[in-house]
């Protein structure tokens, strides 16, 4: 068995910004920031990493209580901001998925930054969430360290997979 991992954002859609939004909307219920404007970069950074930063620029540290009630509150405002937003997914996506789903002898997998709910909804909204099992999902509340997910993802499949020897060879990964 081959698998393709995917990452989300800007490989298999764009969202028109709807989880920065829907981040800092959540920011300002929870801390009442008006227009938060993060202090790092989004893009490559996990889901995890961003929450913890965010705690961090408000409140000088991160307490584990804080940063589950931002994630809650993201993912409530999620699909919200999903809906308004002009999003889409990438060129020929649905098409190279259904391939790949109809092919025999590999399996289309998530790696991305996003927390597993977070992708889930992102996936939904577009409609290519079918083409996914979350079994083997390697999502952002894994590891805050993007450059870990990888090997997360090997270790994953060995240990779902004990009766195969599965290497690094065995995985495809469209950033």
């Amino acid at each position: 068995m081959k698998y393709i991992f995917w990452d989300i954002d800007g490989t298999l859609l764009v969202t028109g910004l709807a989880g920065a939004d829907a981040l800092r909307q959540a920011v300002k219920m929870q801390f009442g920031v008006e227009n938060f404007q993060f202090s790092h970069p989004l893009a490559g950074a996990t889901d995890s990493q961003i929450i913890r930063q965010i705690c961090i620029d408000i409140k000088g540290r991160c307490h584990t209580f804080d940063a589950a009630n931002l994630l809650i509150n993201y993912h409530r405002l999620l699909p919200q901001f999903l809906a308004e937003r002009q999003g889409h997914l990438m060129p020929n996506v649905a098409k190279t998925l259904a391939y790949f789903d109809g092919l025999e002898g590999f399996k289309t997998c998530l790696l991305t930054g996003n927390t597993t709910t977070g992708a889930y909804l992102k996936l939904k909204r577009y409609g290519i969430d079918k083409y996914f099992d979350g079994h083997y999902a390697v999502c952002g509340e894994l590891s805050e360290k993007r450059s870990e997910l990888a090997k997360i993802a090997l270790r994953r499949l060995q240990v779902m997979h004990q009766d195969e020897e599965i290497t690094g060879k065995d995985m495809f990964f469209i950033p």
